[in-house]
């Protein structure tokens, strides 16, 4: 087998996984939808509905540190893996509306009517507490949180954790940008995942290699 052919098996084995991978996010995604839709169809559909919980952490660019929820304190002082910095961020009727939720507190991060942030145990979206944020993508790939009652309010930490009043910034601030950010084990769990994939196809990598060009100037010679 030349080498043109070694490398077009190559190519085709990885273009197959590749279809694998994407054929089980769609069925993955399918089967939501499915679920979702028969829930709204016996008119049983609300944000609990959605079977799919993900635990994940809120790095604040502005902190440097992971926003936690305890009790009624809010703030971005969390150290990586830090058990009140594991947030539920549910999506809501999939609008990028957003709630965030703490994992161990079961406490809500909202917005009080002076724009102040604050744990709710119960979700209100009124003119009292604002619980409910849409979530942006800018530019840079950093995420931001706007009220959904109050648009023009942003969640924001400062350079020491401690929350800002959400009617007093500005879009595009560093305060206001955040990283999503894997719990520690899943960050593990996707490392060893990679390392499997790359140890899977390392034997058709070896076996591809281009000769040197030493190598081939001493079988010349032979």
């Amino acid at each position: 087998m030349n080498l043109q052919t070694k490398l077009l098996l190559f190519h085709v084995l990885l273009w197959c996984w590749q279809i694998q991978e994407s054929i089980q996010r769609e069925i993955d995604s399918k089967e939501v939808g499915d679920f979702v839709l028969g829930q709204i169809e016996m008119g049983k559909f609300d944000q609990s509905s959605i079977p799919v919980v993900r635990v994940t952490q809120l790095y604040s660019v502005a902190s440097g540190k992971h926003v936690r929820i305890y009790g009624k304190h809010v703030d971005a002082r969390g150290e990586d893996g830090d058990v009140y910095a594991r947030l539920i961020i549910q999506g809501i009727h999939f609008q990028s509306k957003v709630t965030i939720r703490g994992n161990e507190s079961d406490v809500y991060l909202c917005l009080n009517h002076k724009g102040k942030v604050i744990g709710r145990r119960k979700r209100r979206d009124d003119e009292t507490y604002s619980c409910v944020f849409q979530e942006s993508i800018l530019e840079n790939d950093r995420t931001e949180y706007r009220s959904v009652l109050h648009p023009e309010w942003i969640l924001a930490f400062r350079k020491d954790g401690q929350a800002r009043n959400a009617r007093r910034v500005k879009s595009g601030h560093r305060t206001t940008q955040f990283m999503k950010r894997d719990v520690p084990e899943d960050a593990e769990k996707k490392k060893s995942e990679r390392i499997l994939n790359h140890q899977k196809f390392k034997p058709h990598v070896e076996r591809m290699k281009i000769p040197s060009y030493s190598s081939s100037l001493s079988d010349t010679k032979r």
